[in-house]
Order: structure tokens, then C-alpha cells, then sequence
């Protein structure tokens, strides 16, 4: 599976652990709980779909970025509404979005929509979002297109009664009961078409259908998000239990360590769950601290440094390149690492993957 994603075990998608043991407290936006509010809608609303069963589900990773202009926007819209108290995901509604190219998923996903591309609008002015019908999902699907022709946008839109009310809001508003028809969430826009700054939907995940493909890049578009503590973290996901999975997003979108002590329990907790993610993360948050305990920070990272060469050794007395790929991502940049056993790691992921490119080409084409 890709990088940062979840992968059903089963065509019936398992459910997701509860995460209220590990969740920070209720705030919102509450990120972190959206992720877990998406990924259980899209298990309970896929049944219907006419390009196979769901192949990869991704995060919006762009969502882990304060700065990012669709999470900007969409916080603009919160405070727009603030005194209607919207303080739970559970007022709103999702709904599927198709387009024509990853690229349109991946500007989406960083940007939010484009206000000026709108077209058709046979429901009125806005952004238009399929229901979690069997319809409303074939409908997507047949408009998705291009090499996005398998992928859909799983967006998060406001009620319509706190904000971008449609012109019917009866049949076309998000959270109208018994409604089918089309979520038309109405952003506000300048007298040019631009929008204002103020988006009241957001992109939450991406959903691939039917075939295995290479997951959106997100992270082509922020520094932070390319950082080693940060790709430490997001590269772990396919090796960790569904509920720990979410867990480790955790320090990144809910930064709370903005003092020693608080940082030196977390890092302790990393160091006794054996958490070498969320531990090399944490270590480079210590790092920008100006009141952290060195010689504590020294011993957590030789714990790290160890214990990363524990994985480094295991690693190569076995085959499984993913195995490889995860161990080599996690151990890049950990202080005093054994380099010498990090190249010979490397070097063995190249032989398997050269192993099995050969193994893949027909036999007439040689060798």
C-alpha cells in the first residue's frame, strides 16, 4: 500500500478502532477526528461503487499544515460563524467529488476549490459534492475522469444552515434530511468569480477504486511537510495497527509541546512504547527548545539510535522489501546512526528490487 494511507484487510473494510482513548481533547477544528469521521464514512458508503472496491484511502495530509490555504480558508469560515457554535463534525455533511487529472486532486487537496472553475452549476452557484448514496457515488465515479478516472475527493461541508446556503437549500443544502439530490455548498466569491478567502467545505481524504496507484503528493507543496520529523511520522503508517495509525498524527496536528516538561513526558512515553516515529518526531521538536535537559535528550537518542539499529539488523536477515523501505525512511537522519549498516540495508533493497524487476519482464525480451 502507499505511504500514509489506510488499506481495507478485507472487500468489507473492517471498522476502525474507537480513538477517544488517545484523541486530544475536543476542540474544534478537531483535525485528527475528522480523519476518523471520513475514513468510517467512506467504509459504510462504498458498497454501490462501479469502478471495484476501494483500493486506498489517503489523508489530506496538507490538513497536518497550519498554513495550508485550504485549511486557512476553511478556519476563516469557522470564525465566520462562530457565534452559530459549530463545534462538531457531526452537524455537517460529506460528500464525493470527481475531477479530470491528480494534478486537480492534488491542487484541491492543497488549495481547496477553485471558485472560478466552476461550470454547469444547474443547482446554482457554488461547489458542487455528491451524497453518500449509491447514486451520488456512481454519479462521481461517471464524472471522474482522466488519470483521476479511480479517484474521488471525500470532502467535509458546513450545514447550510450556519453557512453557503445553495439556492435550494431544501434539496441542494449539506445536512438537509432526506434530501438526494447534489450537496451545492455556495462559497463566497468577488465580483471577478475569485473566491474571498472563506471556503466553507474541505478537503479531507482521497479514495482510489478498483486498481493500486501511487498516492497523491501532497507534500510537494510545504517545506514542513517534506521535513525528516515530519515523513518520519507519515511514512510509519503502513506498518502500525489502524488505531495507531491516526495516533501518530497526533504531535503533528495538535503541536501541544510548546514547553520542557511537557515535551521530556512525551518523548518518554515515545522511548516506553517503543515508538520510533513519534519518537524521532518529538526529538526534533526538543531540538528548537531552549530549556530541554541535554543529557536527557542525549540518552533518548541513543535509545533511538539503537534501537533503529536493532531494525537496521533485522532487516537484513529477511526479504521483505517494505520491511527495507520503512526501516531505511525511519533511520535516515537519527544521530550517530551506523552508516556502514545503513548502506548495506540499502544495498539489499536495490538487489531485491532489481530481483523483481527481472522476474516481472516477459522471458523473449532476455535479460
Amino acid at each position: 500500500m502507499g505511504i500514509g494511507n489506510y488499506a481495507p484487510d478485507s472487500p468489507d473494510m473492517p471498522a476502525i478502532h474507537d480513538f477517544d482513548d488517545f484523541a486530544p481533547p475536543a476542540k474544534f477544528p478537531d483535525y485528527l477526528g475528522l480523519y476518523d469521521h471520513a475514513i468510517g464514512w467512506v467504509q459504510s458508503h462504498t458498497k454501490g461503487s462501479s469502478k471495484g472496491a476501494v483500493a486506498h484511502i489517503w489523508i489530506n495530509e496538507g490538513l497536518i499544515v497550519p498554513d495550508c490555504p485550504a485549511r486557512v480558508s476553511f478556519e476563516r469560515a469557522i470564525a465566520a460563524v462562530n457565534s452559530k457554535r459549530l463545534t462538531s463534525w457531526d452537524v455537517g455533511e460529506f460528500g464525493w467529488h470527481g475531477t479530470k487529472s491528480m494534478d486537480a486532486i492534488q491542487g484541491i487537496s492543497w488549495n481547496s476549490w477553485d471558485t472560478k472553475r466552476r461550470s454547469g452549476q444547474a443547482c446554482g452557484p457554488g461547489e458542487y459534492f455528491s451524497r453518500g448514496t449509491d447514486a451520488g457515488l456512481t454519479y462521481s465515479q461517471g464524472y471522474a475522469g482522466g488519470g483521476a478516472g479511480h479517484v474521488l475527493i471525500v470532502a467535509w461541508i458546513m450545514p447550510h444552515d450556519v453557512g453557503a446556503a445553495p439556492t435550494n437549500p431544501g434539496a441542494n443544502g449539506s445536512g438537509s434530511a432526506g434530501s438526494t439530490g447534489h450537496i451545492v455548498c455556495r462559497n463566497p466569491v468577488g465580483s471577478n468569480g475569485d473566491s474571498t478567502g472563506v471556503m466553507y467545505c474541505l478537503p479531507v481524504l482521497v479514495v482510489a477504486f478498483g486498481a493500486s496507484m501511487p498516492a497523491p503528493n501532497v507534500r510537494q507543496f510545504h517545506k514542513s511537510l517534506r521535513a525528516a520529523s515530519t515523513l518520519a511520522v507519515l511514512s510509519s503508517f503502513a506498518q502500525y495497527p489502524d488505531a495507531t495509525k491516526l495516533k501518530l498524527l497526533q504531535p503533528l496536528l495538535h503541536p501541544e509541546c510548546s514547553n520542557w516538561p511537557t515535551m521530556k513526558s512525551h518523548i518518554s512515553s515515545a522511548m516506553t512504547d517503543s515508538n520510533l516515529p513519534l519518537l524521532k518526531s518529538r526529538l526534533a521538536d526538543a531540538a528548537r527548545c531552549k530549556e530541554a535537559d541535554q543529557i536527557f535528550l542525549k540518552s533518548a537518542h541513543q535509545f533511538l539510535t539503537y534501537a533503529c539499529e536493532g531494525q537496521l539488523k533485522s532487516c537484513m536477515a529477511g526479504d521483505d522489501v517494505t520491511a527495507l523501505q520503512q526501516t531505511i525512511s525511519l533511520t535516515e537522519g537519527v544521530k550517530g546512526i551506523n552508516n556502514k549498516l545503513l548502506e548495506l540495508v540499502k544495498r539489499k533493497l536495490r538487489v531485491l528490487t532489481i530481483n523483481a524487476q527481472r522476474l516481472q519482464r516477459p522471458p523473449w525480451l532476455g535479460h
